[in-house]
């Protein structure tokens, strides 16, 4: 009974730090957003090869919708 109490609290906690998480990315001002996208899109270029726009910089968009779909992904999982 302990076990099942301490995993639904856990669970609780990881789906409001998530719903948390969501909620805060979308009250960024566009331009902080944009800043965060393009350090990411940065970071993995590295390890990743990401679209390219015409002005020679990795694609904001694809990454921003990647983002979003992992995001809801994972409270999908949390939920169910």
């Amino acid at each position: 009974m302990k076990r099942t109490k301490r995993r639904m609290t856990l669970c609780t906690v990881l789906l409001l730090c998530n719903l948390v998480f969501i909620w805060g990315n979308s009250l960024m001002p566009a331009s902080v957003s944009g800043a965060i996208s393009g350090k990411a899109a940065e970071l993995l270029s590295h390890i990743i090869s990401l679209p390219v726009s015409p002005e020679g910089n990795a694609s904001d968009g694809v990454l921003r919708k990647l983002a979003h779909g992992t995001e809801f992904c994972i409270l999908g999982i949390e939920l169910a």
